[in-house]
C-alpha cells in the first residue's frame, strides 16, 4: 500500500502544475446547517432520567470508565492513524494533481431522482447524570444514511453501534424526515464547473482559517459525496491555503489506501483545545476518503477524566453515494 501511495505523490510531484497561488480563503458571513449531520447529538453529554443508572461502554474499540464521579484513569481512544511519511511534493502539487483526478470521475450511479448516501462516524462524548456527575466517557459510533429528493427533502437513518439495548438510555436511533440545507456554493449539484465552485468557495470563503476550511470541505462533502466538480473544487481551494502538511501514505478506517493531509486547529474552550485535523484522500480517484480529529491538548475537568493526548477524538468515514428510486431503497 504504501508502495502503491508513494508512487502516485511521485507521479503528481512530477507533474507542471502552475505555482500562482490563489489568494488565500477567507471566512463567509454564513453558518452551515445540518445540524443532525454537523453538529451530531453524541457530542454533547448525554443526560439521563435516572441518576443511579450507569452506561456502558459506546463502542467496541473503546473502554470507559464506569462509576460515579471524575474518573482518575485514563479514558481510552482508539489507536492514531499509521502514517508513512511523504516521499515528495509540495501539497500545492499534490493538491492541485489530485484534483485534477477528481474532477475526472464519473459521477454518482444508479437510477431515479433520490440522492443516497452512507457514511460511518465516530465522535467523542460523555455521560453524566441529572445532577452532572460523570458517569463514563469515549467514542460513540453511529452509521447514517440520507435519501434527498431534488427539492433538498428527504429521510436520514442514524443509528448508534454498540451499545445494548437494556444499557442506560439504549441505543439511539433517528429515522426521520430531513431537509437539506447545502453550501450556498455548491447548491447546484452537477450543474457547475469545477472552476466556477472553485471561484465560488473561495469568494464566499473569505475569511476562514485553514482549520475552518478542512472542516468545512468534511460538511460539503458529506453532502455532495462523489460529486467531480466539488471533490475537485475542494482541493483547489486546500491547495491555495498556508499550513497544509502532506503527512503521506495510509489507511482508513475502512482498509482503504489513502494519501493524508493535515492542518492544525485550535479550538478555545472546548475539551480539547489545540487539535489536529486530518483529510484522507484516495490516491487513484482524488475523493476524500474520511476525515479524523487527533486532540494534542485535553481540559480533565471539563471532560470529567484524563485522556492521554495525543488521541483519536473524531472520524467520519464515507463509504457509498448512488441515486436511487426513493427514500426507502437502497443501492
Amino acid at each position: 500500500m504504501k508502495r502503491h501511495v508513494d508512487d502516485t505523490l511521485r507521479r503528481l510531484a512530477a507533474l507542471d502544475f502552475p505555482q500562482n497561488v490563489p489568494p488565500r480563503a477567507q471566512r463567509p458571513p454564513w453558518e452551515h446547517a445540518s445540524e443532525i449531520i454537523d453538529q451530531p447529538r453524541f457530542t454533547r453529554r448525554r443526560v439521563l432520567v435516572a441518576a443511579s443508572l450507569t452506561v456502558v461502554a459506546v463502542s467496541s474499540s473503546v473502554v470507559v470508565a464506569n462509576k460515579f464521579g471524575p474518573s482518575s484513569t485514563p479514558i481510552a481512544t482508539p489507536p492514531l492513524l499509521t502514517i508513512q511519511p511523504a516521499s515528495g511534493g509540495s501539497p500545492f502539487t499534490v493538491l492541485t494533481g489530485l484534483a485534477d483526478r477528481a474532477g475526472k470521475q464519473p459521477p454518482p450511479g444508479g437510477h431515479g431522482q433520490v440522492f443516497y448516501t452512507k457514511l460511518r462516524e465516530w465522535a467523542f462524548g460523555t455521560s453524566v447524570t441529572t445532577a452532572m456527575r460523570f458517569i463514563d466517557a469515549g467514542l460513540a459510533e453511529y452509521h447514517q444514511e440520507v435519501w434527498l429528493n431534488p427539492d433538498g427533502k428527504g429521510r436520514i437513518l442514524r443509528v448508534e453501534q454498540g451499545r445494548e439495548p437494556a444499557a442506560a438510555g439504549g441505543p439511539s436511533r433517528i429515522d426521520a424526515p430531513f431537509t437539506s440545507q447545502p453550501h450556498p456554493a455548491v447548491a447546484d449539484m452537477g450543474k457547475a464547473t469545477t472552476e466556477e465552485l472553485t471561484a465560488r468557495l473561495l469568494e464566499e470563503g473569505k475569511g476562514r482559517t485553514t482549520g475552518d476550511w478542512f472542516e468545512t470541505a468534511a460538511k460539503i462533502w458529506t453532502d455532495r459525496l462523489d460529486d467531480p466538480a466539488t471533490g475537485a473544487a475542494l482541493l483547489h481551494v486546500l491547495a491555495s491555503l498556508p499550513d497544509v502538511t502532506v503527512e503521506g501514505a495510509t489507511t482508513d478506517r475502512a482498509g482503504r489506501a489513502a494519501i493524508a493531509i493535515s492542518t492544525p486547529v485550535e479550538k478555545p474552550g472546548g475539551w480539547f483545545p489545540k487539535q489536529r485535523q486530518y483529510l484522507l484522500v484516495d490516491p487513484e480517484t482524488g475523493y476524500l476518503l474520511a476525515t479524523e480529529s487527533v486532540g494534542l491538548s485535553s481540559d480533565e475537568d471539563a471532560i470529567g477524566g484524563p485522556v492521554d493526548t495525543p488521541a483519536t477524538i473524531h472520524y467520519k468515514v464515507w463509504l457509498k453515494s448512488a441515486f436511487v428510486t426513493d427514500t426507502q431503497t437502497r443501492p
